[in-house]
C-alpha cells in the first residue's frame, strides 16, 4: 500500500504497516490524512500490489490496482420546477411561486456533496445530498438580470470534484396562485407581519406578527450562501406574537430569516443585517 498507509485483516487486525502477510482474502486500508493521488505521486503511492503465496513462493504475475483520489465530474441536472398556472415542466427555469427539487446523478465514491444559493434562495432540509430542495421565494424579483445560479460539487472525504453551475432563467410569474402551497403565510395563517427590527441587528432582533390560530414553527437562520447557521422552535398564540432571536454568535453579514409551519407547508422568510 502506499506509504503512510495501514493495512489490516481479520487475523491481523493491528497490524500498522503497509504491507501485511495474512491468509484473509479480505483486507482494509486506511490511508494516510490528507492522501491526494496527482499526476507526480509515485507509482508505488498510487497503486494496491497484492501477491499469492504457498510460503514455498509467490506466484510471478501479481495484481496491481490501480489508486485515484479524483472524482467523476457532476452530471446534468434534473429540475422539479412546474408553471403553477399551466403546469408545464422547466428544467430551466426557476420560480417564486412554489420549492424546487434539484437533482444531479450520484459521483462514485462520492460521500456528500457541497450546494451553493445566491441572491436569497434558501435551502429547504438536507443540503448534503445529491439532490436538495430550495425555496426562491425572497430572491429579488428580477429585472435586468433574469437568472438565478445553483452551483455543486461532490465530495469524496479527500477531494472535491469540479464545480458545476446550474444557470436558472426566472419564471416572469410575479402573482402567485392562492392554492396549495403557494398561498402567503400572511393570508392563511399570519396578519401583520413585520420586518425583522432592529435591522442591522447586533444581539437580538424581532418580528411581530398575529395569527388566527397557535401553532408551533420552526425558525432558521441562513447564511447569504443557503448554509444553515441557527435554528430554533417557537410557539405561536392565537392573536398577537413577537418573535425574537438571539444572533449575538453570529458574525457580521447578511442572513435570511424564515419561519416554516409544517402542518401547512406555509412560509415567512425576512432578511436580516448582522453587526
Amino acid at each position: 500500500a502506499p506509504t503512510g498507509a495501514t493495512l489490516t485483516s481479520g487475523n491481523y487486525s493491528s497490524n500498522g504497516l503497509n504491507f501485511i502477510y495474512t491468509d484473509n482474502l479480505t483486507f482494509s486500508v486506511t490511508y494516510p490524512s490528507g492522501f491526494t493521488v496527482t499526476t507526480t505521486t509515485a507509482a508505488a503511492d498510487k497503486s494496491l500490489v497484492i501477491t499469492a503465496m504457498n510460503w514455498v513462493g509467490e506466484n510471478t504475475t501479481n495484481k496491481t490496482l490501480a489508486l485515484t483520489t479524483a472524482l467523476a465530474a457532476v452530471g446534468a441536472h434534473t429540475n422539479s420546477y412546474v408553471n403553477p398556472n399551466t403546469g408545464a415542466a422547466g428544467i430551466t427555469l426557476f420560480g417564486k411561486c412554489a420549492t424546487q427539487t434539484i437533482s444531479v446523478p450520484r459521483v462514485p465514491s462520492a460521500t456528500s456533496y457541497v450546494w451553493t444559493l445566491q441572491d436569497g434562495a434558501v435551502f429547504v432540509g438536507d443540503a448534503t445530498s445529491f439532490q436538495v430542495t430550495i425555496d426562491f421565494s425572497q430572491v429579488p424579483t428580477p429585472t435586468a438580470v433574469r437568472t438565478n445560479i445553483v452551483k455543486v460539487k461532490a465530495f469524496n472525504g479527500c477531494n472535491y470534484s469540479a464545480e458545476k453551475s446550474i444557470t436558472l432563467t426566472w419564471d416572469a410569474i410575479a402573482t402567485c396562485p392562492e392554492s396549495g402551497n403557494n398561498k402567503e403565510i400572511a393570508t392563511a395563517v399570519a396578519s401583520n407581519v413585520s420586518q425583522i427590527y432592529p435591522n442591522p441587528a447586533t444581539d437580538t432582533f424581532s418580528l411581530d406578527l398575529s395569527t388566527t390560530l397557535g401553532s408551533e414553527v420552526s425558525l432558521t437562520i441562513y447564511a447569504i450562501n443557503g448554509a444553515v447557521v441557527k435554528t430554533s422552535k417557537v410557539q405561536l398564540v392565537e392573536g398577537f406574537n413577537t418573535v425574537s432571536e438571539d444572533v449575538s454568535n453570529l458574525g457580521e453579514g447578511i442572513y435570511f430569516v424564515k419561519l416554516y409551519n409544517a402542518t401547512n407547508n406555509e412560509t415567512i422568510v425576512r432578511k436580516l443585517v448582522k453587526r
